[in-house]
């Protein structure tokens, strides 16, 4: 909202509703794909609450696109949805957040902190679309590409970061 608030014509029955169901598609287990994964049951749920087809549709392409791989944001909507999602892996408290993601989803220390890092490489690539969410982010985006290079060089020096429990016991 703090970037919406900054840009005009937003179509806010759009942004909410993606918003609210950008990573509904996690609760598949593809957490990888997750937002291709979420369009189905986006388009399952809406039709409930009275969405037309058209709206639908809208919200798709905004949760389709919040990751930005495979389809870029082209509505305000999208572009606003992408850059709050970014942000919110931007700057080095943004590591505590990547830590809770990481031990809900299970997956090893090194290939979570390997993923996010190709992910902050790539969101680092494409930018931020609004001029808000530049002034938000202030840099944090790099550096916390740079914490995330930094700890995969340590995880190379030292095998016994990767090693799993049963293997020690």
């Amino acid at each position: 909202m703090v970037i919406a608030d900054t840009e005009k014509n937003v179509v806010y029955s759009i942004l909410i509703p993606a918003a609210i169901l950008h990573d509904i598609g996690a609760t598949t287990g593809n957490y990888r794909y997750h937002e291709e994964a979420g369009t189905p049951i986006v388009k399952e749920i809406l039709p409930k609450f009275g969405y037309s087809k058209q709206e639908i549709e809208a919200i798709c392409h905004c949760v389709l696109a919040h990751k930005g791989r495979g389809y870029l944001p082209e509505t305000l909507e999208a572009k606003i949805l992408y850059d709050a999602d970014v942000l919110e892996k931007s700057d080095l408290p943004s590591i505590y957040f990547a830590a809770r993601v990481q031990r809900e989803l299970k997956i090893p220390l090194g290939e979570f902190i390997s993923f996010a890092a190709e992910s902050r490489s790539n969101e680092l690539s494409k930018g931020f679309f609004t001029k808000k969410a530049r002034e938000i982010d202030n840099g944090g985006l790099k550096r916390t590409l740079k914490l995330h290079k930094d700890i995969l060089k340590a995880f190379k020096k030292r095998k016994d970061f990767s090693a799993k429990e049963d293997e020690v016991w």
